[in-house]
């Protein structure tokens, strides 16, 4: 072999070399690609936090792990409303909390653009529930902070208030949620019980909720209840039983427990049933609440306009001394 020869054979092996080192590299972004894909989706379907925004109108959603919305509810009827000219899904809980401001500002709940509405000064009240609350801590001023600069910018005399609880049970009971749906429930099972209850209510007008809590504690109290008991003191007896009676008792914790399974097949049947009655009945409902809502809010919605129009346009001076008076009451939120 000449000495060319060799020198072009060592060539091609580092350039063989390179490329396969090219092609490992390569194949390590695309695994790790491949990986980041995934966690982002479970972080994106998996619910990790309740965001409650109230002033009059009231919502709750729910917040994945990226910090964004993939639930809505309303908790009152003025919440309905709003929601019935805003959706807060897929937006990250700051925006959201901004944009609540906002619509809430535009539906007239909440003075705006004039510095003689100081009086009716209006405070939102964000809170986050989540079992790391301390986590949250961040996020809820951030969506303090975006509320507040809203209101800054249009001459909004209001402030935000946000804080963050560990209590996820409450947050649910005030969605909701019955509590003994839920009564057992781990801390990931309460946050995908609030989606799915978020996801459920939103489609059952405000006004017909209380049919459902009434229907599910009648229920409850007369079917499962009674079955639940029974095993209850089934189970305890045979923990408790000596060991020459053990298969005697297990077969009464048996019928006990079959019992229990037919009572809870029957509880989950009559209330589907009821519940798919009320989805039913609120498709009307909704549909005039929708319709009244945005008729509402587009005239509330020009005069909100107009004020904060005639707010930018006032001088300097005056735009900066409003400005200071909506700084100083949102400051004196944190102290009170």
């Amino acid at each position: 072999m000449t000495e060319k020869q060799d020198e072009n054979n060592k060539k091609k092996g580092t350039s063989n070399k390179g490329k396969f080192i090219a092609l490992a590299v390569m194949g390590v972004i695309l695994v790790v690609a491949a990986v980041l894909l995934i966690v982002l989706s479970v972080q994106g379907n998996e619910a990790k936090a309740i965001m409650q925004m109230s002033t009059n109108p009231s919502v709750q959603v729910v917040l994945n792990g990226n910090d964004k919305v993939i639930a809505e509810v309303a908790l009152n009827e003025d919440g309905e409303q709003l929601l019935a000219n805003v959706s807060f899904m897929g937006l990250s809980a700051d925006v959201a909390a901004a944009k609540f401001a906002e619509v809430s500002a535009e539906m007239g709940k909440i003075n705006s653009g004039d510095a003689s509405n100081t009086n009716g000064a209006v405070t939102v009240n964000i809170s986050i529930s989540a079992e790391n609350a301390e986590d949250y801590k961040n996020l809820a001023q951030k969506a303090e902070d975006a509320v507040n600069k809203y209101f800054s910018e249009n001459g909004v005399f209001a402030g935000a208030i946000a804080s963050v609880s560990a209590d996820i049970k409450t947050a649910l009971t005030t969605m909701g949620a019955n509590a003994q749906d839920f009564a057992d429930k781990t801390t990931e099972e309460l946050l995908d019980y609030a989606k799915t209850t978020a996801d459920d209510l939103k489609s059952v007008a405000y006004e017909l909720r209380d049919d459902l809590t009434t229907k599910f504690e009648t229920l409850y109290n007369t079917v499962l209840k009674i079955a639940d008991e029974a095993m209850q003191t089934a189970k305890e007896a045979l923990d408790n039983a000596p060991a020459e009676v053990k298969d005697t008792l297990q077969q009464a914790y048996d019928e006990a427990l079959k019992a229990y399974n037919e009572a809870k097949a029957t509880f989950d049947q009559q209330y589907e049933e009821f519940f798919k009655s009320i989805q039913e009945q609120s498709k009307s409902i909704l549909e005039q609440i929708k319709t009244s809502a945005k008729q509402a809010y587009e005239t509330s919605s020009a005069a909100f306009e107009e004020a904060v129009n005639a707010f930018k346009q006032k001088s300097e001076a005056d735009r900066e001394a409003l400005q200071q008076q909506i700084a100083d009451f949102q400051e004196s939120l944190k102290t009170a």
